[in-house]
């Protein structure tokens, strides 16, 4: 259902527990298609308290589907937003506005991509995850590195498992930050993103960085990126651009 000309309607399907303190929240638009571009973002309307509060959340669902939308959402200590989020129940409606956000993939022929998220950042990457499989694409190989504190706090990892196994172009890397395992997989590291990275060869004219989550890490890694020559157009961000 449309609510007005800016507004649309979701009705939650589902809301699952996917992480330690993580959800994925699904909608169902019954009548409404939500035509997006993976990468971009939707805001939220939440009716509390005699107020509404406007939140943006990165799409995480397949564009192919436009009668759904998935958003992961972080448990947040003390925040009555994320708290209603997460006690939604199934049935409720919301309103939504957009999507909004440039953060988009692009045809980048002979280059290599690196998909960089902290925590619930992966969420934008999952859904360019669906359109790097579907080859809409030419992008000579994907590099697609979760960051996390532990395994306890790995998000949707099988998703990105199964593809990188399917496609000899894509590969992926949960990154823990605060935890080290013995018995590690090829796709875990027990490190910073930062020692991670300095693993790569990273050249300027190659290689196409998109980053999403943590401020305070994300700010690390555009700072490395840049002390290492690279260019920074060549470094894709949303809503913000860190402080060199």
């Amino acid at each position: 259902m449309i609510a007005d000309n800016n507004t649309f309607i979701l009705t939650l399907a589902s809301s699952e527990l996917i992480s330690t303190g993580v959800k994925k929240i699904s909608f169902d638009l019954s009548n409404h298609n939500f035509d997006f571009i993976p990468g971009q973002y939707l805001n939220l309307l939440i009716k509390l308290e005699n107020q509404i509060y406007e939140r943006s959340f990165s799409i995480a669902s397949n564009k192919k589907v436009p009668s759904k939308i998935e958003l992961i959402i972080t448990s947040v200590t003390d925040s009555k937003i994320s708290k209603f989020l997460f006690d939604l129940e199934p049935g409720s409606s919301i309103e939504a506005k957009g999507p909004y956000g440039e953060l988009i993939l692009h045809d980048f022929k002979s280059k290599r991509l690196f998909l960089i998220s902290t925590g619930s950042g992966i969420a934008p990457h999952r859904s360019m995850l669906f359109q790097l499989i579907d080859d809409e694409l030419e992008i000579t190989k994907t590099e697609i590195i979760s960051v996390v504190r532990s395994r306890e706090h790995r998000i949707l990892f099988q998703e990105f498992i199964e593809a990188s196994q399917k496609d000899e172009t894509i590969d992926f890397i949960n990154c823990y930050s605060e935890e080290i395992y013995d018995d590690l997989n090829e796709w875990e590291a027990c490190c910073s993103i930062i020692d991670l990275l300095k693993t790569k060869e990273l050249k300027s004219g190659q290689d196409i960085f998109y980053l999403c989550g943590n401020q305070k890490i994300i700010d690390q890694v555009f700072k490395f990126l840049i002390s290492n020559n690279m260019m920074e157009e060549e470094i894709k961000f949303e809503g913000y651009k860190p402080n060199v």
